[in-house]
């Protein structure tokens, strides 16, 4: 059976208008209702088992057909319910909208279902930014909105595990300007139900290490992933680790992840800020306890970084917005020694031993050079 017939079968009164997106997980349609033809959705269809060569593996580790479809059904049942558990944030901001999700058995006792989900239709980031490149401002009010989304998320006790470009979507028609919206919580999963034995879902590059190395974990695994998916925005669109001047192989891809996983810091983001810099590091720290400890945490660090100030106990000099005030500090402090110099040279009893040599008169000469931003 086609994609089409799949979303007919689901829902008649919506037809299929184009495929619009294709990812590790499934199709993406944009469809449009019969009736009210103003009224437009997307339909992501994904397959369980993805791959049938998951059937043919189990067959050989000795399982039944029958016992392979009741794990395979048991699986379609588990995204289904933590898919629908995303619908109670229908309507909020920087959430995409749920609206259905049903699952549909494969014809003539095949085995495996079809989840289809279907949500309101937006712009994919990948789409929003391929004719353009975000400036820091907008990657921070990017980072921050997601935030807002992960805060709402954790504080219901659900993990995301899957945050990178791919899974965030742009209204770029919204009244009150651009808004991100955090979607596909295909493997997001309640955090009482995590553990060291669940099985590895997501996207490798922005993975968190403790999941990757089987490791107990939390809300930070998603902190992690924003940092990342950040780190790459302002890193000339590449993860930590991959060659800066070259087109990279799938070995340079599979080097930067052992070199992530080796606990290395990431390097400074080629494009940010020094302040930038330190939120991202941070973020992205190897060390999960090193990490902000909330997505609240974290939005506030990219507030304090946006408004060109380093967190609290950074220094003085960290907190100085660039080079030009830092020059500018430098030349009051020389012009306030000058004045300082002369007035005490100046006071009469200043010479008042005749043995002592007199000073002298020059006061040095303060030059002042204008400074460019660059």
């Amino acid at each position: 059976m086609d994609d089409a017939a799949l979303i007919s079968q689901a829902w008649p009164d919506w037809t299929v208008v184009q495929l619009i997106g294709q990812g590790t997980y499934g199709n993406v349609y944009h469809v449009r209702h019969k009736e009210m033809q103003a009224l437009d959705a997307a339909v992501k269809i994904i397959p369980v088992p993805t791959d049938n060569n998951e059937i043919a593996s189990l067959r050989q580790q000795g399982f039944s057909d029958p016992q392979i479809a009741d794990y395979f059904a048991q699986m379609a049942r588990d995204w289904r319910q933590e898919i629908l558990t995303m619908k109670k944030y229908q309507g909020m901001s920087h959430f995409v909208s749920m609206e259905d999700c049903k699952i549909l058995s494969r014809p003539d006792g095949e085995i495996g279902q079809w989840i289809l989900i279907r949500m309101e239709k937006l712009k994919s980031f990948i789409s929003y930014i391929s004719d353009k490149t975000l400036s820091e401002n907008e990657v921070i009010h990017l980072g921050r909105q997601i935030c807002d989304a992960l805060a709402v998320c954790h504080a219901d006790g659900v993990l995301h595990r899957d945050i990178k470009p791919d899974n965030i979507f742009v209204n770029d028609r919204s009244s009150s300007g651009i808004l991100y919206k955090l979607g596909d919580f295909g493997v997001a999963a309640k955090m009482k139900n995590v553990s060291a034995t669940l099985s590895v879902k997501g996207a490798l590059g922005y993975m968190a290490p403790e999941i990757i190395q089987g490791k107990p974990y939390d809300q930070r695994v998603d902190i992690y992933s924003l940092g990342l998916t950040l780190y790459k925005l302002m890193n000339g669109n590449r993860l930590p680790f991959l060659p800066a001047h070259k087109l990279f192989t799938h070995e340079d891809h599979a080097v930067a992840l052992r070199m992530r996983l080796s606990g290395m810091p990431v390097p400074p983001a080629a494009n940010a800020s020094p302040e930038l810099n330190q939120v991202l590091a941070k973020a992205c720290a190897f060390d999960p306890s090193q990490r902000y400890a909330s997505a609240q945490d974290f939005s506030r660090a990219l507030e304090a970084a946006l408004a060109g100030k380093q967190p609290k106990g950074a220094s003085v000099f960290a907190r100085l917005k660039n080079k030009r005030r830092l020059l500018a500090w430098l030349a009051v402090c020389l012009l306030a020694g000058a004045l300082l110099l002369g007035a005490i040279k100046a006071f009469p009893g200043m010479n008042r031993e005749a043995s002592v040599r007199p000073m002298e008169t020059e006061i040095p000469m303060l030059t002042v050079i204008q400074i460019n931003d660059p």
